[in-house]
């Protein structure tokens, strides 16, 4: 569990750095082209389903918190679509992870 944040800002820099942690081990997982497929409209179909998922659980099913993907792991995982979506808009999608372990993907 996080520390609890003493401040609003804290709490920011706590979220924000999940968002981080998450999204980096996922661009290693998944790699750098595996976004751009189907660019932005994929990003946003993906978003979609997160949306799709969070109101059949916030809505439908209030009263349970799925095993296999918690409500949270959505919410993390549409904010980072969101990131995604403006990374690739800004043409960044493809910059070396920074950490040397990018490796040139092979289509």
């Amino acid at each position: 569990m996080d520390k609890s944040p003493k401040t609003f800002e804290e709490a920011v820099d706590i979220i924000l750095n999940d968002l981080r942690s998450l999204l980096l081990k996922k661009r290693k997982e998944y790699g750098a082209k595996n976004l751009l497929t189907f660019g932005e409209k994929g990003i946003l179909v993906r978003a979609n389903d997160k949306l799709a998922r969070l109101k059949h659980m916030l809505w439908d099913n209030p009263d349970k918190n799925p095993a296999c993907e918690p409500i949270d792991d959505s919410w993390k995982d549409l904010a980072n679509y969101s990131i995604l979506a403006m990374i690739l808009r800004r043409g960044w999608m493809e910059l070396s992870d920074g950490l040397g372990t990018h490796e040139e993907e092979k289509s």
